[in-house]
């Protein structure tokens, strides 16, 4: 579980840098990231509801 709120908190952090640093300059870059995003989000909870049910 461990590793998994290390990338809850990792993911937005360094998504959010990349969105500060590129979007004053590239805007697809932002659309980039927050689908990474997104999809790190719903790949995250799908993994965590995945290790309860493994319990």
């Amino acid at each position: 579980m461990s590793d998994f709120f290390g990338w809850v908190i990792l993911l937005p952090l360094a998504g959010a840098c990349l969105a500060l640093l590129a979007g004053k300059r590239v805007t697809p870059v932002v659309g980039v990231v927050t689908a990474m995003l997104t999809f790190g989000a719903v790949a995250g909870l799908a993994w965590d509801v995945w290790q309860l049910g493994q319990q």
